[in-house]
């Protein structure tokens, strides 16, 4: 499922985008870049000002920490909720990435190899 990545930046929170690359790097199809900060895909899907409302948490935050973010896995993981419940299922559910709470986890995998990522 597609996941939207947010960087916290400097100038505060902006999210990563993919382009083209330059013409002068031709090792490279494709490269990071980011939006402008607070834009509206900022506001409106990580929200920083009510996620990031805990002074604690907040404190925390370093320049270069990410948070992914996919909002279609909520609808997905309440509909799994709604059918184990009918069923009196369970769920081992298994995530992967670093031990860090604001990381880059996502990979791009083409012919069986991981993907350079910059």
């Amino acid at each position: 499922m597609p996941a939207f990545i947010f960087e916290y930046s400097e100038l505060g929170w902006v999210e990563k985008l993919v382009d083209k690359a330059p013409e002068v790097a031709k090792d490279l199809d494709f490269v990071w870049t980011n939006s402008e900060p607070f834009s509206k895909s900022v506001k409106k899907i990580l929200n920083p000002d009510v996620f990031f409302e805990d002074k604690e948490l907040k404190s925390q935050l370093r320049v270069g920490d990410r948070i992914e973010i996919c909002p279609k896995s909520l609808v997905l993981a309440n509909s799994i909720a709604e059918l184990l419940s009918k069923v009196d299922g369970a769920l081992l559910a298994v995530d992967y990435g670093a031990n860090h709470a604001f990381s880059d986890s996502l990979r791009g995998i083409s012919g069986h190899k991981f993907v350079r990522n910059n």
